[in-house]
C-alpha cells in the first residue's frame, strides 16, 4: 500500500513509520500548508519514509491513501483528492468543550491520538472517528534519576502559553532547581538530539507536565521510568502509585518537592508507571491498529 501524508510531528510519524507500508510526505506544499522535512537529529529516518515534491510528481490517484494532520490541510485541494482519506488529531481544543471537530466529510475518518483527545471532541454523527493511543517504541534508556532536578521537554513553550502552561509551570518550579529543554516552532534545527533527549529522560529527577493534556515527551518520560507529576487528571494511571496528577497547583507542588527529595518514592512511581505505560503505548498493538484501519478505511469499509 502506498500511503502519502504530510509531516507535521516527526516523533509520531516514527512510531506510524513502524507499519508494514510505505509512506510517502508531500514536501514544498504552499505557503499557509504545514509540512516539515525529517528531522534526523530528532529521530533517525526509516527505511520506509520516503518524499515527494507537491509541485513536482505528485499526483494523488497514485497512493492508495492520504493522511491529513492539520486544520489547514482540511482547506486545501488535497481535502478533495479523491482517494480514501484520514485525518489525525493530535490535539484536544485549545478551549473547553463543547468543541465540535472540523471534519464534517463523511469520507474522511478521524483517528484520535489518545482516548483523552477523543473525549474532548465531538464528531457529526456521519463522521467516523477512532482512538489509537500513540505508541512508543521502547528505545529508552533506563531512568537513574541521579540529577536532583525537574524536567519538562515542550516545543515553544512561551509562545504556546495557553497550551503548554508555562505560567503555571513558572510557578509549581520556582525555587527548585528545574530544566527546560525547549524546541521553537520556527527552528527546525534547534532542540536535542535524540540519543540527547534519552540522556536527559535518564538523568533527571521528575518530569512535570503543564499542557493541557498529556504530551507525547510525558509518554516518553514514563516509558523511561522517570517519575511524571501532570495536571492531567482524566488519564488511566492511579495516582500516588503510577503517576502524580492534580489540577491543584498546591498539590503539584508537594508531588514535585516529594520527588526532589525522597529518591526511592521517585523510583517506585516512576517504575510502576513505565510498567503501565509499556502496555498502554505498545507500539506493536499501536501498529497492529493503524494497519487494521488502512485496511478498512481503503476497502471503504
Amino acid at each position: 500500500m502506498k500511503v502519502a501524508t504530510i509531516n507535521v510531528h516527526t516523533p509520531y510519524l516514527y512510531s506510524l513509520l513502524r507499519i508494514s507500508h510505505e509512506i510517502y510526505c508531500l514536501v514544498n506544499l504552499p505557503s499557509g500548508q504545514p509540512w516539515r522535512p525529517w528531522e534526523s537529529r530528532i529521530r533517525p529516518k526509516p527505511e520506509n519514509y520516503r518524499e515527494v515534491g507537491y509541485n513536482n510528481n505528485f499526483k494523488a490517484e497514485d497512493y492508495d491513501l492520504l493522511i491529513l494532520q492539520t486544520p489547514e490541510h482540511l482547506m486545501s485541494p488535497l481535502a478533495h483528492a479523491d482517494i480514501p482519506k484520514i485525518f489525525i488529531q493530535h490535539n484536544p481544543p485549545d478551549f473547553p468543550p463543547p468543541c465540535y471537530h472540523p471534519v464534517r466529510n463523511p469520507d474522511i475518518t478521524v483517528v484520535f491520538v489518545s482516548q483523552y483527545v477523543r473525549r474532548r471532541w465531538y464528531l457529526v454523527e456521519e463522521v467516523k472517528g477512532v482512538a489509537i493511543e500513540t505508541g512508543i517504541p521502547a528505545e529508552f534508556y533506563s531512568w537513574k534519576g541521579l540529577e536532583r532536578q525537574v524536567l519538562t521537554v515542550v516545543r515553544s513553550f512561551v509562545e504556546r502559553a495557553h497550551v503548554t502552561g508555562y505560567n503555571l509551570w513558572r510557578t509549581l518550579t520556582r525555587d527548585v532547581p528545574s530544566k527546560v529543554v525547549d524546541t521553537p516552532i520556527n527552528d527546525l534545527t534547534s532542540g536535542l538530539g535524540f540519543d540527547e533527549l534519552r540522556k536527559e529522560y535518564s538523568t533527571n529527577r521528575v518530569y512535570l507536565n503543564t499542557a493541557i493534556a498529556p504530551c507525547m515527551t510525558m509518554r516518553e518520560a514514563m516509558m523511561t521510568g522517570m517519575p511524571v507529576v501532570t495536571r492531567t487528571e482524566d488519564i488511566p494511571f492511579e495516582n500516588e502509585v503510577e503517576i502524580f496528577k492534580s489540577t491543584n497547583p498546591k498539590k503539584l507542588r508537594e508531588y514535585i518537592e516529594l520527588c526532589l527529595n525522597y529518591y526511592e518514592v521517585a523510583r517506585q512511581v516512576g517504575e510502576a508507571g513505565r510498567r503501565k505505560a509499556v502496555e498502554l503505548f505498545n507500539i506493536n498493538l499501536f501498529v497492529e491498529k493503524w494497519e487494521e484501519l488502512l485496511e478498512e478505511v481503503v476497502k471503504g469499509g
